[in-house]
């Protein structure tokens, strides 16, 4: 039997972009519990099976536990999950926050296909945004 432990998803963005909601075009490097992107232009996809423990097992499911933003001078900025069938629901939402902390008592199920998505605009200067995720077996 596996164990499993909670682990975060990091990506930066450089000055002069913004989360676009599009999927990491940088390596990331894995340490403890954390994947952590580069800073890059554009990226805000959060695919949390991308690990590869995270989704073995077809009796596997990822919550969503937490999202920590430190969001710059953007505008706005928005937290989407899409589950598998493409079905869109905004989780998040705000204007003009320098920063945003969320730990999610009761969790996010984060069926295997589904990713979260962040976007915002009108920022100047760098971001980074951290999901975490805590992958356990299904109960019967």
């Amino acid at each position: 039997m596996s164990v499993y432990r909670p682990y975060g998803i990091r990506q930066e963005i450089s000055a002069g972009g913004n989360f676009d909601g599009t999927a990491p075009g940088t390596t990331p490097a894995f340490a403890n519990q954390i994947q952590k992107y580069p800073a890059a232009a554009a990226g805000g996809l959060f695919n949390p099976y991308e690990l590869e423990f995270a989704g073995e097992g077809k009796d596997k499911v990822v919550d969503l536990i937490g999202i920590e933003l430190s969001l710059a001078d953007q505008t706005s900025w928005n937290i989407s999950k899409i589950d598998p069938d493409g079905n869109t629901v905004v989780l998040y939402s705000g204007t003009d926050e320098t920063s945003f902390v969320v730990n999610l008592p009761d969790k996010t199920v984060m069926l295997n296909g589904s990713t979260l998505k962040l976007v915002t605009s009108g920022a100047s200067t760098a971001m980074v945004a951290t999901m975490m995720f805590d992958p356990h077996m299904m109960e019967d």
